[in-house]
């Protein structure tokens, strides 16, 4: 007589431990995940030589993401050739770095959360006394220009093959710079951003005579994301995904940008100053806007 009784109870016992179980089904992702750093060139995005981070913009919002979670960071800083080959060996781990869609430089190896870090914008970099504004492809014929070798400049490359212009590869920032000042480039092309940076952190007179162009209408502004290897979980993707959404707008996300741009204002007022008024004529070209 008791048997129905006995029937209802155990199945309610069963219905409130699979709702337990399911509740905690999806916990928050934990254990390690590999941040691969590019040595030496990737300034302010990545600051790290000699196998040592020194932080950088996208190292600390990485730092940022992953703080209240139960996932450690592990950073390993390389140089940029042999950090894409131990990427591509590296079959088992959980890793992230950063990438953009229009490189889609792990595409075999990777895949980009959903939502991007910040948008960044291409400038020339010249001392040419006039230097004319770009406003279509036409306006780099002929030129010689300086790019960071290894990085990816798809506009770039295409007008080379077509003859247009010539690129000349640099391995790091400051050839460029010692290019562009001696007159032997027409300009050195990169982001924005990072030719700022790594332009404030140069100390040389001829500094002065620089003007940056915006490069809009050959290269199109685009986004950077972070990228994390295929073995990531889509669970710890979208975690990311989500944790980048909050942390957009936040205090934590204007403090980052302040401390590595900060340097940048700074040095650009003190240049300015020291600068003669006849430097730049009434016709010379400045940035036509911000990066970020």
């Amino acid at each position: 007589m008791f048997a129905p009784k006995l029937v209802l109870l155990a199945s309610l016992n069963c219905l409130l431990a699979s709702f337990s179980l399911h509740s905690q089904a999806e916990p928050p992702p934990s254990g390690e995940i590999t941040y691969y750093i590019v040595e030496d060139l990737a300034s302010p995005f990545q600051i790290a030589s000699e196998g040592v981070s020194n932080g950088g913009l996208i190292t600390d919002l990485v730092e940022i993401i992953f703080r209240d979670t139960p996932l450690r960071v592990i950073p390993k800083p390389l140089p940029v050739n042999r950090l894409h080959r131990i990427i591509r060996e590296d079959t088992q781990s959980v890793w992230l770095t950063y990438d953009a869609k229009v490189w889609n430089s792990l595409a075999d190896v990777g895949d980009f959360v959903d939502e991007p870090l910040f948008t960044v914008n291409h400038a020339l970099l010249t001392c040419h006394s006039q230097p004319r504004l770009i406003d279509t492809e036409t306006d780099l014929l002929g030129m010689t220009l300086a790019i960071l070798d290894n990085f990816s400049y798809p506009e770039l490359r295409l007008l080379e093959e077509r003859g247009a212009l010539t690129l000349t590869s640099v391995e790091k920032y400051e050839q460029g710079f010692r290019l562009a000042a001696a007159g032997r480039v027409d300009g050195f092309v990169e982001m924005e951003i990072r030719l700022r940076y790594n332009l404030a952190q140069e100390n040389e007179a001829s500094s002065d005579c620089y003007h940056f162009l915006n490069m809009d209408a050959v290269i199109p502004p685009y986004d950077i994301y972070l990228s994390m290897s295929k073995q990531a979980s889509p669970d710890l993707r979208e975690m990311v995904t989500q944790k980048i959404r909050q942390l957009k707008g936040s205090e934590d996300y204007k403090q980052v940008f302040a401390r590595y741009m900060g340097r940048v204002t700074a040095e650009e007022t003190k240049r300015a100053k020291a600068a003669p008024a006849a430097l730049c004529p009434p016709a010379c070209a400045t940035v036509a806007n911000q990066p970020l």
